[in-house]
């Protein structure tokens, strides 16, 4: 297996091929159309002599009665429906140059094949045209991308190679650059990736945390828009464009998550409140013995079905698309979250920074979940750890600070209690 790439530039999806082609079917329908009109007048012009073309009835009669005129708007008219076709599905910054050179290429056409006078303000045209795409694609946003993928892996095995897989199938037409940060994996899943998508790029850093490999990976990248990803998890309906195109819509969500769904298909309860103190005791110690209790069907937003759109607390840290803009606003993650509850912190500070956190079912992604972390007792106890470390952070001022012994107490003492059950229940590994 040959060496991963560390440094290869990351891979920006172009637009389509399918695009490229309706803008030269558009130029080439805009040139048979000039040529056609060229040829309908001359023959009107004829018909007339020795008088010329002008307003009046007879000249009207022969413009109305000459096929190749009407033959050539009609070709225009269709040439500028391909272009609008083109301009609803690609941006405006890529389709600018492209218009700027069909309306060049017509003026060429005029004065070289026509054989048409072109007055000079309009060859000044050209040159003003010439300089705005070349100042257009000298800009440094002309080369960002539209979305950044991070993943963070840590011995994912194949299951990493299917979530990357899924990112490019289900791309659609946005630009992409993908960045995986690998926290010192030894299975060998880093060096296949890289070997199988050789223009991702490959960040490796020593494992401080799921938080310190998403911040790693962000700084990493451009784009305005960040899919952050588990390396478990795959795309599996839906597009990558559509959900820039909704965040784009969406100008005060600052994260939106998609739909996630267990791998049997039934759907994971992403897009929750933030419970009270009351709810989150009912739904710690009860959620593990009794999965429908009134606790956690309350917290988990168990009447909702979500299958629509909607503003919630918090989302599914397993794939979770964040606005650039916000995120400087706020921060990064909190490194101090190794594993578990960073991305509760991260909603939390974007909603009190103003920013909308949303859950959309137009994207759904299937998540394994626990294939890096496991369910060992170590995993429960850092989970356990992370909540105690977000209510410190958040609730316990004041008076509540005395609480927090108590806190951290029933914390390790569900945490046993989780661990407890998983072997009961011959999940724990």
């Amino acid at each position: 297996m040959s060496a991963p790439r560390t440094e290869d530039p990351p891979i920006r999806k172009g637009p389509s091929m399918k695009l490229i082609a309706m803008i030269l079917l558009s130029v080439g329908l805009a040139a048979v159309a000039q040529l056609a009109l060229k040829h309908g007048m001359n023959q009107v012009n004829d018909r007339l002599a020795p008088a010329r073309f002008g307003l009046d009835g007879a000249s009207l009669r022969a413009l109305v009665a000459q096929p190749f005129v009407w033959g050539g708007l009609a070709l225009f008219g269709v040439s500028a429906l391909v272009w609008l076709v083109v301009l609803s599905r690609a941006s405006l910054s890529f389709a600018y140059p492209f218009a700027s050179l069909t309306y060049v290429l017509i003026l060429l056409f005029d004065a070289f094949v026509l054989d048409e006078p072109v007055p000079p303000l309009r060859w000044g045209g050209v040159a003003c045209i010439a300089l705005g795409i070349f100042l257009d694609l000298a800009h440094p946003t002309r080369l960002m991308p539209d979305l950044a993928v991070v993943v963070v892996n840590h011995n994912a095995g194949a299951y990493l190679l299917r979530c990357l897989r899924s990112v490019f199938e289900r791309a659609g037409g946005v630009d992409l650059e993908v960045v995986l940060v690998d926290n010192a994996s030894t299975d060998g899943s880093a060096e296949a990736a890289a070997e199988a998508f050789p223009g991702v790029r490959l960040i490796r850093a020593p494992n401080r945390g799921f938080a310190a490999g998403v911040n790693r990976g962000l700084a990493a990248t451009s784009a305005p828009y960040v899919l952050v990803l588990n390396p478990d998890a795959e795309v599996s309906a839906g597009t990558l464009e559509r959900l820039v195109r909704l965040a784009e819509e969406r100008p005060r969500a600052g994260a939106i998550g998609p739909m996630i769904r267990n791998p049997d298909g039934s759907v994971y309860p992403s897009g929750r409140v933030v419970p009270s103190v009351g709810t989150a005791l009912g739904h710690a110690f009860l959620g593990p013995i009794w999965p429908r209790n009134p606790f956690t069907r309350r917290y988990h937003l168990a009447d909702w079905d979500r299958s629509s759109e909607r503003r919630v607390d918090w989302i599914s840290g397993s794939a979770f698309l964040l606005r650039r803009s916000a995120l400087e606003e706020v921060g990064p993650l909190d490194e101090r979250f190794f594993l578990y509850a960073e991305e509760v912190d991260l909603f939390k500070r974007l909603r009190e920074a103003g920013w909308e956190i949303r859950f959309t079912p137009e994207l759904e992604v299937v998540h394994e979940g626990g294939v890096s972390t496991g369910r060992s007792r170590r995993m429960h106890r850092i989970h356990a750890e992370s909540v105690y470390r977000y209510f410190e952070k958040h609730h316990a001022r004041g008076w509540r600070r005395a609480l927090l012994p108590f806190a951290r107490a029933a914390l390790r003492l569900r945490a046993e209690l989780a661990w407890a059950i998983d072997r009961l229940r011959g999940r724990s590994r």
